[in-house]
């Protein structure tokens, strides 16, 4: 179901009865339900050159981007990828890999790879994490591996 929103320069492929966009902007993009394994929802969001496929987009901003089977919430995400069962809500992130189970919430990312991981109101440049679980936390430049940080120090492993 499509409502309200604008279409331009986009292509809408394989998309089922459970899939909706609705008051939303698709520039230059893609929206895909070939390979999800759940609807795709897009709410109020403006999407420019990205692909979307099995994801919920609400209220966000996404540009050359990829979405899948993912979520995205109230989020400003510019040439990230959102992979694999990963969320990421009230947040910024530019050149970014978010994937494998993810969650991101209230943090800004800046060229980082995020994988298997929670992130709560931090705010990473050119970082690699993995497995990990930050919360208030301010790094650069890092390779975080199996580890529980909280207020930008080591508290369990």
């Amino acid at each position: 179901t499509i409502t309200r929103s604008t279409i331009v320069n986009s292509s809408i492929e394989d998309l089922t009865h459970h899939d909706t966009i609705t008051r939303s902007t698709l520039t230059n993009g893609r929206v895909s339900g070939a390979s999800a394994t759940n609807a795709t929802t897009i709410v109020r969001s403006t999407l420019t050159g990205s692909l979307i496929s099995g994801g919920f987009v609400h209220r966000s901003t996404t540009t050359s981007g990829t979405v899948n089977d993912s979520r995205v919430h109230r989020s400003d995400l510019t040439h990230v990828k959102l992979l694999v069962q990963s969320t990421a809500s009230r947040s910024n992130a530019v050149h970014s890999t978010i994937q494998r189970d993810s969650f991101v919430r209230r943090s800004e990312l800046n060229r980082c790879t995020v994988s298997g991981s929670s992130v709560h109101r931090s705010k990473l440049n050119y970082c690699d994490v993995e497995n990990c679980v930050l919360s208030k936390t301010d790094f650069s430049g890092m390779v975080l591996k199996n580890g529980v940080w909280k207020n930008g120090r080591l508290v369990g492993k």
